[in-house]
Order: C-alpha cells, then sequence, then structure tokens
C-alpha cells in the first residue's frame, strides 16, 4: 500500500506541496460552511506545516491567520483571540494594498473574500458568546473592539467591488456591528433587509458529501441574516404575530438546503424556544 505524501516530505515536489496546502484551507472553509467543524482537526496540522515557498506569500499569509483566528474562535479566550484577529486584520489590509497596484486574479480575490470573512465570523462567534452572558441591554464595548470589527468591514467592501454577491455580506455584517452597538433596531432591521435582497442568483457547484449540487451564491448568508434579525430585534419590529416563526423556518430551509447541520440545529433550538413561549404567552 501507499503512504499518503505528507508536507514538507521529501517524496513532494515544491508545486505539490503549495496546491496540497492551498486544497487543506480551501477544506477547512468548505468544512465550516457545513458546519462540521470537528473534521478542521484532520486538516490543522497540514495547514500548520505551512511550506517554505508559501512563507514570504502575503496571499498565503493572510489565509493562514485568518484561518487560525477562525479555528480558535470556540476555545482561545476572548482577548487572546481579539489580539490574533486583530494581526490577522493588518496583514490582510497590507495585502490588500499591495493589490491595488495591479487588477487581481480571481481566484486571489475569492481567497480574500474568504479570508476576511473568516475573521468577521469570528468576531460574530466570539460577540454572540459574550452577549450570552451579558445582562438584558448591557454592551460591552471594550471586549467588542468594534473599531476592529470596522476595519475588516471596511476591507470587505474593497473586496467587494471585485465581486458583486458579497455585497450581502456587507450589508449583513453592518448589521452585525450594530447589534454589536446597541444601536437603533429600525436601521438594522433596514440593513438585514438589504442582505436578504441582494442575494445572488447565479449558481455555483459546491461539494456536498462527495457529489456537486447546484446553489445559489448567498443562501449562507440570506439564512444568517434572518436567523441574526430573529435573534436580536426586538418583538415589536417583527410583527404580525407568527412573522418571526415564519422566517426562522425560512432560514432553517436554506440552512438544510446548503448542508449547515449545525446552524440548523442553532436555527430549530430558536424556533423551538419562541414557538414554545408563543404557546405559554397565547
Amino acid at each position: 500500500t501507499m503512504k499518503p505524501r505528507i508536507i514538507g516530505s521529501s517524496e513532494v515536489n515544491v508545486e505539490d506541496e503549495k496546491v496540497a496546502w492551498w486544497g487543506a484551507i480551501f477544506a477547512a472553509g468548505t468544512y465550516w460552511i457545513l458546519g462540521e467543524d470537528n473534521d478542521i482537526d484532520l486538516l490543522d496540522k497540514h495547514i500548520s506545516n505551512v511550506p517554505p515557498s508559501l512563507l514570504v506569500d502575503p496571499l498565503a499569509q493572510t489565509a493562514l491567520a485568518a484561518y487560525k483566528c477562525r479555528n480558535k474562535v470556540q476555545t482561545m479566550k476572548p482577548r487572546i483571540l481579539e489580539f490574533h484577529c486583530h494581526e490577522a486584520s493588518k496583514i490582510l489590509s497590507e495585502t490588500l494594498i499591495l493589490l491595488q497596484t495591479n487588477k487581481p486574479q480571481p481566484i486571489v480575490i475569492m481567497t480574500l473574500l474568504l479570508a476576511c470573512d473568516w475573521l468577521l465570523e469570528t468576531r460574530m462567534l466570539s460577540w454572540q458568546e459574550e452577549y450570552k452572558k451579558m445582562p438584558a441591554g448591557y454592551v460591552n464595548l471594550e471586549f467588542l473592539n468594534l473599531k476592529s470589527f470596522q476595519e475588516d468591514l471596511t476591507s470587505l467592501r474593497k473586496i467587494a467591488q471585485f465581486v458583486p454577491f458579497a455585497t450581502a455580506k456587507v450589508f449583513l455584517y453592518e448589521a452585525t456591528a450594530r447589534l454589536m452597538a446597541g444601536a437603533s433596531p429600525t436601521k438594522t432591521q433596514q440593513l438585514f433587509d438589504r442582505s436578504l435582497r441582494h442575494r445572488s442568483t447565479r449558481n455555483f457547484v459546491i461539494c456536498t458529501k462527495g457529489k456537486g449540487e447546484q446553489s445559489a451564491v448567498g443562501l449562507r448568508e440570506h439564512a444568517t441574516a434572518l436567523f441574526m434579525a430573529c435573534k436580536h430585534l426586538p418583538m415589536s419590529l417583527l410583527s404580525p404575530p407568527g412573522i418571526r416563526a415564519g422566517m426562522l423556518a425560512e432560514a432553517a430551509r436554506t440552512l438544510e438546503k446548503i448542508g449547515d447541520r449545525k446552524n440548523l440545529m442553532q436555527c430549530y433550538k430558536l424556533l423551538k424556544s419562541i414557538t414554545t413561549n408563543s404557546s405559554v404567552t397565547d
């Protein structure tokens, strides 16, 4: 039997090492999209073992820094995580500056979009964990570091100039920033609505469970916007009664369609709590 070739071994040439490493990076992104976080452990040692030829590659370093933050969001202490996110954000910004002199290739833009999305998602997930511990109406601005979140959002806007469908992400994260800051919910709701309206209908192939499936760009953002609106916006903005449950049901169908089981379970959990509370009040 043939032994698997390991990154860094003498059996693998330089180009093979680079391809294998990038393959592991993109595979990690796929696992996160599908909510299969546990499978990342199988890739982590390969991703951490960066081929020497990529140690001076700004794009690879950007992807690696963002990956490390996203991968540690559940295990790293918030302030340590924020430090690493800040460093990753600087690398991303510097890489974007380098690319301003020439029109970047589509694969480069998509990689930067992936890295930027990982950073923003990391900050959002970290905030959600802290939000659970906060008293109602309390906003921990010191921890949230909204300035850093806004800097990543600025990077996303720059990337979205090359990738039109990323506009939905921009509105989603703008709304999230307002939630973090405890800003007026009316404008926040409008941003969620804009994110929902800007979902692209262009098709692309994603890989789920070994087979290609057609999916519309922006489905995940669509589901996230519905979930975040239902979870964080005041009841008075989501009326008449029952609209919140309907939005969550739509989010659940969308998550089921793209195969994101982890967020699907969270959606079902929130839907159950809402329907239970509604039954009690009735």
